[in-house]
């Protein structure tokens, strides 16, 4: 079906069912394709009321989106898709879940049943060939492309430090706590990414539940290699109930389907931020296939100033290309567009010292191990090409 404002057909399926080892189904799902909105909530189990914060949440956040102001932000964006109206769309969007935060805990204050009440919120919305996405707890959103599947979102969990010798992710029995959610009375921490789509991607959205035997992008391509929405989520709610179905499975998944006319501006900043990446260390020499293929891995983050860049994210390595600002290093200098952060995660090694931290608010591409280490297997002229570049820069930055 054709979604306002977004540049191609969609097709999309939801799913929720209660847990085996659940009284009641506590996910809430969000579906509401009059604003290209979608998402999945999880109602914190044991908590009091768990399912009552998740609908708070996904109603909360819904009517905030569908209000007259996000309305107009997201007409803007339409009409010209340049940086300042992109971070507007991510500033109200991040706003609708401190909106369902707020009144989760107004409920809970409201009425002492439900005080200790909380649940996990993952929004997606759809704009022009765009996918915003707003992220608390630790249900997932997965894209999906045929060369790569990536992991958009990363798990609040308590003890993420917790992983194998590999850095890969554990399986789920050693997952720990969560650190964030909606409803807790700590500072709430809202991830947000920005994800651009094509035909032929597909976006899933689930709680924890649907991906308890996912250890990594990889194992869930296989039960998704599948084509239909509807198709795709009978496969992974059977992954998922045969892999014990303990707790609520609930899944929505989206494919990006042909592109469609929309009135608007042609989307900005695309190519000069691929020439930005073109120049990093890691992608300079190589032709412009090959950069492409090694970029549908990467996904775009916009980090305001002063914020951390972790060498871990859920488990995995990550590193890092500047688009725009600048980030400042352990020794104090400072790094920007095309300069490149943790390359060595890319060769599943660490460097010991201080991480970096962004100098102003800044554009990066962010690039996992796995999804890597994905691209690298699909094409040995390019694995060994960027192997090469890696070697190279990390030399130079041997002591």
């Amino acid at each position: 079906m054709e979604l306002p404002h977004f540049d191609f057909l969609a097709d999309f399926a939801t799913v929720s069912v209660q847990g085996r080892a659940r009284s009641r189904n506590q996910d809430v799902i969000l579906c509401d394709p009059e604003i290209s909105l979608f998402g999945v909530a999880d109602g914190l189990g044991g908590h009091a009321a768990g399912e009552v914060a998740a609908r708070i949440a996904v109603d909360t956040a819904a009517e905030h989106l569908g209000s007259g102001q996000m309305g107009e932000t997201v007409g803007r964006f339409a009409a010209d898709p340049n940086i300042e109206n992109r971070r507007a769309v991510l500033t109200l969007l991040e706003e609708a879940v401190h909106e369902a935060h707020r009144a989760v805990i107004a409920e809970g204050t409201d009425d002492p049943a439900k005080q200790d009440m909380g649940t996990t919120l993952d929004l997606v919305l759809l704009v022009r060939d765009r996918a915003f996405v707003a992220h608390v707890g630790d249900s997932r959103v997965y894209l999906l492309r045929p060369t790569v599947t990536l992991q958009l979102t990363d798990d609040h969990k308590r003890y993420d430090g917790m992983r194998s010798s590999s850095g890969r992710t554990p399986p789920s029995s050693l997952a720990g706590p969560l650190s964030n959610s909606i409803g807790q009375r700590s500072q709430l921490r809202v991830d947000t990414v920005f994800a651009a789509l094509e035909t032929g991607d597909r976006l899933i959205v689930g709680s924890d539940g649907a991906f308890s035997d996912i250890e990594n992008e990889n194992t869930l391509a296989k039960p998704t290699d599948t084509p239909g929405a509807d198709n795709c989520c009978s496969l992974l709610l059977d992954n998922a109930q045969n892999a014990g179905g303990l707790d609520d499975i609930s899944l929505v998944v989206i494919d990006v389907g042909s592109a469609v006319e929309h009135a608007g501006g042609k989307a900005s900043h695309a190519a000069e931020d691929a020439a930005v990446a073109g120049m990093s260390p890691l992608l300079c020499e190589l032709n412009a296939a090959q950069q492409k293929a090694l970029l549908a891995s990467a996904i775009e983050l916009d980090l305001p100033n002063e914020r951390t860049l972790a060498r871990r994210i859920t488990g995995d390595r990550v590193a890092y290309i500047i688009l725009e600002g600048s980030v400042k290093l352990h020794s104090g200098r400072t790094l920007g567009p095309s300069g490149m952060l943790h390359a060595e995660s890319l060769v599943d090694l660490t460097r010991r010292e201080a991480l970096p931290v962004t100098a102003e608010p800044t554009r990066l591409l962010r690039i996992r191990l796995d999804d890597f280490e994905e691209v690298c297997a699909l094409d040995r002229d390019l694995a060994a090409r960027l192997y090469e570049r890696l070697a190279r820069h990390l030399a130079r930055l041997a002591p």
